[in-house]
């Protein structure tokens, strides 16, 4: 029986999701998720809810105009807190 790699951050996107496309940042995101172990369904979901709350705290301290994906990591502690119980 052939051993099976892990699912990388696209094919767990597409598969559990149906999108084929990131946002900038995200597929590093999921991708450090899953190295870490995750599952692949918990790691998309959880590196596209961190995503979403690090670029709503870059929103709200840059303007939705002014904030870039470059932004969100500066931002990333905080969305853990928000998100973490």
């Amino acid at each position: 029986m052939e051993e099976r790699l892990p699912m990388d951050a696209r094919e767990a996107l597409k598969t559990y999701f149906g999108h084929s496309e990131f946002r900038p940042g995200q597929e590093t995101m999921i991708g450090a998720l899953l190295a870490q172990g995750l599952d692949p369904r918990d790691a998309a979901a959880l590196g596209c809810a961190l995503h979403a709350e690090a670029g709503r705290a870059a929103a709200a301290a840059f303007t939705d105009i002014c904030a870039s994906a470059e932004d969100l990591v500066t931002f990333l502690p905080e969305a853990i807190r928000a998100i973490a119980p």
